[in-house]
């Protein structure tokens, strides 16, 4: 049958049951098997789809099942057709299946009712989670807020312990600084109590090789007693310079003792001690010597 969804020439039909129209079979020999078979397959249907249809599904196929016979019979079957066809479909698809229509029906409005109070639940809920939601976001919204003043706070406290350490930083870079230019300073006292030790050196030296010359002047004794009067006198000036670079030595050893702070100061303000007590020894010597000279 066209209903089970086999292809069907309409136009061809049509022509063929107007052909029996006119001979007067259609009903003997068409109609009354076109029922038949079209009762059958109905109740057929039926029984298949109301086991696996819900009512408001099963009334929408018959819907549909009606329409489709309706239209089979403005195409190509005879308008006597129409009633009973119709009649026939309806008795096996809707009137065979009223009670159990009716109590799907019945069970689909309790489940409709239930689902009814369950969504009334479900919308309560969704109310209250929806509530819930709003204090958790505001109370997220706090928080956040607190986060970010303490993250705040934290960054304005590692910026300053940064601007700390880096003046810290500049602090241990000048203190190096210092360090290094009392060094250099250091170094550069030592090397010109050296050089001035090293002047001295060379002046008793000087002073010795004089006192040589002037031990054997004095065997002329009066032919050259103007020469080491004159000797004496260049002896008296170096010994006053003598004094004079003593006297610079001792104010620029108190200046060296105030400024030193550190270990290496000290033990060039004790080398500064021992150049003095030498050149006070080699003075005194120096002045012994003279004295032995000018008598």
């Amino acid at each position: 049958m066209e209903g089970s969804g086999e292809a069907v020439d309409r136009t061809l039909l049509n022509h063929l049951l107007k052909m029996f129209t006119g001979l007067g079979i259609y009903a003997e020999s068409f109609e009354k098997k076109l029922l038949e078979c079209a009762s059958e397959f109905n109740a057929a249907e039926g029984m298949k789809y109301m086991l696996q249809s819900d009512a408001p599904d099963y009334l929408k196929h018959v819907e549909t099942r009606l329409q489709e016979e309706l239209e089979r019979c403005l195409i190509y079957l005879d308008a006597s057709t129409r009633k009973p066809l119709i009649a026939t479909a309806e008795k096996q698809l809707l009137e065979r299946h009223i009670p159990a229509i009716l109590g799907k029906l019945y069970e689909y409005q309790f489940n409709m009712g239930l689902l009814l109070v369950e969504k009334k639940d479900w919308n309560s809920k969704y109310i209250e989670l929806s509530q819930n939601l709003v204090e958790v976001k505001d109370a997220l919204e706090r928080e956040k807020a607190t986060h970010l003043i303490a993250l705040s706070k934290a960054e304005k406290g590692e910026e300053n312990l940064r601007k700390a350490l880096g003046v810290e930083k500049e602090c241990v870079f000048d203190l190096e600084k210092v360090l290094r230019e009392m060094r250099s300073e250091n170094a550069n006292i030592k090397f010109t109590a050296y050089s001035k030790l090293a002047e001295a050196n060379a002046l008793i030296a000087t002073i010795e090789e004089k006192s040589l010359e002037v031990e054997a002047k004095l065997r002329s004794a009066d032919a050259k007693f103007a020469e080491i009067s004159r000797k004496t006198s260049e002896i008296d000036r170096k010994s006053q310079d003598l004094e004079a670079q003593e006297s610079t030595l001792r104010r620029e050893r108190l200046s060296f003792i105030a400024e030193q702070k550190e270990k290496d100061l000290e033990e060039a303000h004790n080398n500064i001690d021992v150049t003095n007590e030498t050149l006070t020894g080699k003075e005194d010597d120096v002045n012994i010597r003279i004295a032995n000279i000018t008598l």
